[in-house]
């Protein structure tokens, strides 16, 4: 018999659902109720064919169950296309081997219709029973084919509607993987953008991208990508474009990094990945993929400008470590010139005729003395003496050699905040800084102009704890300096373009002594024309202030036992001379060993040690801490021109006053530090 619906492989699988629906097996129960009341019979029923076996899914007066398809009648059938009614299964040799299931059901009377599905394939048999043989009427053999034609119009409908579930699954299945694609494309943290090959036209930008460029919803779509390629490039945008072009032609595929420029004119780097994607009916499309790298692009621009900075270090400090050298050996050449010349001096006759001779030496040698003195500011390896001082006074008492040594055409203003900033540095050290600044100006100006320093104090919050700075800052009016020039203007001999050097180390030297004192200096330009040093030292207070030996005195002359320790034979020779002639018994070591070995075994009475710094083995400097810890009473007065270690003399917390004397010293400038600090109350021991 006809069936309706669609997807003929759904029949069986809607039957053996029946028992397991309540719905559809609440109908069918109804449905086989109604046939079997129509029918006149107690029992009715309806069965799936599965493989081998037939299965009753729905019955009336009857209970569900499962046979083989031999011994079912149902196999009765299989091949039928209509009503077959056997009025006694017990003599009807068509159903012959169903004669023992006949007997144990009781089943006498079989009518029953096949379910066929879409294809013309019998799938399952709607049919009655009765216990007695009999035969069906015409009107209720009707009854039998009316009811198969509903159940095969449920079926068919109920197949149609499991079709039009399971295509409602697919399509809702592929709108959320479509929404999912969308969502994932809308919320990447790279920009996608869809270009036309051809015209490179924008045809899609998803949110990020549009973000990513300044642009609104949907604003970029059909406007051309080139615009996107920074004007301000290495190369044109259309170089950039033609560049791109050639990777896709050649591979389908590119990728790099370039220039791009927002909605409003600002630049930044993006990496892209571009993927080719042919469309029937829509042509060759170009997935870009594109983020912005700005931030690892400065990174690297930090970077560099970080290793550059450091590679300037490293070669400061080369060149700072040799004029530290330099200057310690001719500090100690001096040391002996300026001595002996001064010696000299003081045993000829004034009518002598070389007193003059002798006097341009030791002029000479003071000049010399300058000049390592420079050096030593430059290297960082000067002896410094820091103490608490008042910037505004420092610089008043230098005004006069401050205007003298910027000359007639630079003129020279300070201003200061409120308040007296004060700082601990080395007070000779840092009139050197400020006549520098003044020298450096000087050459930047040679036509003249203004030169202003700035006095402050500063607190430094971010740091732990709390930092406090005295700042000073000279700012000038001549020229802007270019980058090249602001990056090298601490090294020396590196002036302004067009300028001729004078001294070659004016901040140079500023650079060395602050660093050293443990401050920062810095250059920047000033806008609308000029160069701007600013300079911040460790501040201090009128109460850090410390008192320091007399070394006023006129009465230079003693009878104390003085240990004098220097590893410079020739040094050694004029010190002993100076202080001879002063008074003074010296015994001499040649290294701090030798010096603590005479201090322990001979017992002799020592009024002061006067010990060079920089010397082989045990420094002058572990000799003073040393002897403050074993023989706190022995005073200890240091001389030298240069620190190796660039580390200054001993913190007073850590070992003490020491007193320092700069080499090269002149006879009486060395004869009254030592009266001073004989005289400052340290007595003597044995």
């Amino acid at each position: 018999m006809a069936s309706s619906g669609t997807g003929s492989g759904t029949y069986p699988a809607i039957l053996r659902a029946i028992p397991s629906d309540p719905a559809l097996r609440a109908e069918f129960q109804d449905l086989l109720s109604l046939l079997a009341l129509a029918c006149g019979v107690p029992m009715a029923g309806l069965s799936v064919m599965d493989g081998d076996r037939v299965s009753i899914v729905a019955a009336h007066g009857q209970a569900l169950s499962t046979h083989t398809r031999t011994t079912s009648l149902c196999e009765l059938f299989v091949g039928s296309e209509g009503l077959v009614v056997v009025p006694d299964v017990l003599a009807d040799p068509r159903v012959s081997d169903c004669r023992e299931f006949a007997r144990e059901s009781g089943v006498r009377l079989f009518a029953g219709v096949p379910v066929i599905d879409a294809c013309g394939r019998p799938v399952g048999t709607l049919f009655v029973c009765d216990r007695e043989p009999r035969d069906l009427d015409a009107a209720r053999r009707e009854a039998l084919t009316r009811t198969a034609s509903r159940v095969a119009a449920r079926l068919g409908q109920r197949a149609d509607e499991r079709v039009a579930e399971r295509l409602r699954l697919e399509r809702d299945a592929v709108i959320r993987k479509l929404d999912l694609h969308q969502t994932v494309v809308s919320n990447m943290d790279g920009g996608v953008m869809v270009l036309r090959a051809g015209d490179e036209r924008i045809l899609y930008a998803n949110p990020t991208f549009e973000r990513m460029f300044g642009y609104g919803p949907g604003e970029l779509e059909g406007r051309p990508a080139a615009i996107l390629n920074s004007p301000r490039g290495a190369d044109s945008p259309t170089t950039v474009a033609a560049g791109i072009l050639e990777q896709l032609q050649r591979t389908g595929n590119a990728r790099g990094e370039l220039l791009t420029t927002r909605k409003d004119g600002t630049d930044f780097w993006s990496r892209y990945r571009i993927t080719t994607l042919d469309r029937p009916g829509e042509g060759t499309l170009w997935i870009t993929v594109q983020e912005d790298v700005s931030e690892r692009h400065e990174a690297e621009r930090a970077l560099h400008e970080a290793e550059a900075l450091l590679r300037q270090s490293q070669r400061m400090e080369a060149i700072g470590r040799l004029a530290g050298w330099v200057s310690h050996e001719f500090n100690n050449l001096l040391t002996t010139i300026l001595g002996h010349s001064e010696l000299a001096l003081l045993e000829l006759s004034p009518e002598d005729s070389l007193r003059q001779r002798l006097a341009e030496i030791r002029d000479a040698s003071q000049r010399a003395a300058g000049l390592t003195h420079q050096l030593l500011a430059f290297s960082g390896r000067q002896i410094l003496q820091p103490r608490s001082l008042d910037l505004v006074s420092v610089i008043r008492a230098l005004d006069a050699r401050l205007r003298h040594h910027a000359g007639p055409a630079v003129q020279v203003a300070v201003q200061s905040a409120a308040g007296r900033p004060w700082a601990k540095a080395d007070p000779r050290q840092l009139e050197n800084v400020l006549l520098n600044l003044v020298s450096a100006a000087r050459e930047r100006m040679p036509g003249g102009g203004r030169l202003v320093f700035s006095l402050a104090t500063e607190i430094d919050s971010d740091r732990v704890p709390e930092a406090r700075w005295a700042i000073i800052t000279a700012r000038d009016t001549g020229p802007t300096p270019d980058p090249d020039h602001l990056a090298r203007v601490f090294e020396p001999f590196h002036g302004p373009p067009g300028s001729k050097i004078s001294s070659g180390l004016s901040l140079a030297v500023v650079y060395g002594v602050v660093t050293q004192s443990g401050g920062q200096v810095s250059a920047a330009p000033v806008p609308g024309g000029g160069l701007e040093i600013r300079i911040a030292l460790p501040a201090s207070s009128p109460e850090e202030a410390r008192l320091r030996p007399d070394t006023s005195r006129t009465n230079l002359r003693g009878t104390e036992t003085i240990l004098l320790v220097e590893d410079e034979d020739p040094v050694r020779g004029l010190v002993r001379q100076i202080l001879a002639a002063h008074g003074y018994a010296v015994i001499e070591a040649a290294s701090a060993v030798e010096a603590l070995q005479l201090v322990e075994s001979r017992g002799i009475l020592i009024g002061l040690v006067l010990s060079d710094i920089v010397m082989p083995g045990k420094s002058g400097r572990e000799l003073a801490e040393q002897l403050k810890r074993e023989h706190p009473r022995i005073p200890v007065l240091l001389m030298s021109g240069y620190d190796s270690q660039g580390e200054g003399p001993p913190a007073p917390e850590e070992a003490g006053t020491f007193p320092f004397i700069a080499k090269p010293f002149r006879p009486k400038d060395l004869a009254r530090m030592v009266r001073g600090v004989l005289d400052a109350g340290h007595g003597t021991t044995s």
